[in-house]
């Protein structure tokens, strides 16, 4: 049997660490961040279509004071109310267009990509509304309630 000496000599000790990491939601502004991970997922049973698929993107800040923070984007991908649909793919071509992607075949294509998006907090989470090319020395901003992109806003917002 398989055990936790077998990968950590003389097993693990808890140290006076408390959680590890912050999960509470960035400050709302703009940021700089790169794509670790995009993968399809089933809905849960939270969602408008418990049967329906989304993107998952995870997304590592690496500008301001929340460097190194992950924030995650869902992109939905199917859903019974074709609208839901239409808007997830408006999302994900605006992301295309910010990362230098014209054709997507993979969703892999998308790691490793630098975007910069406008985070804002809705009901105590962040929610990424705008994708835009990433800057070579981006500084993040504060939300003063103005639209910081030029893009168009989502059809949700």
């Amino acid at each position: 049997m398989v055990d936790v000496t077998d990968y950590f000599e003389g097993g693990l000790e808890a140290d006076d660490k408390s959680g590890g990491f912050d999960n509470s939601p960035v400050p709302e502004g703009h940021y700089q961040g790169k794509i670790l991970n995009a993968s399809p997922e089933a809905n849960g049973e939270n969602w408008n279509d418990p049967t329906g698929e989304h993107l998952s993107i995870e997304i590592e800040i690496v500008s301001s004071e929340s460097k190194g923070r992950h924030l995650w984007k869902n992109i939905t991908l199917t859903d019974k109310n074709s609208e839901f649909v239409e808007w997830g793919k408006q999302d994900l071509m605006r992301l295309m267009n910010a990362v230098g992607i014209g054709s997507l075949t993979k969703f892999e294509q998308l790691i490793g990509k630098v975007v910069e998006f406008d985070v804002e907090i809705k009901n105590s989470y962040n929610n990424i509304k705008r994708w835009a090319v990433a800057k070579e020395e981006s500084k993040p901003t504060q939300s003063n309630g103005e639209d910081s992109s030029s893009d168009e806003k989502n059809p949700w917002d």
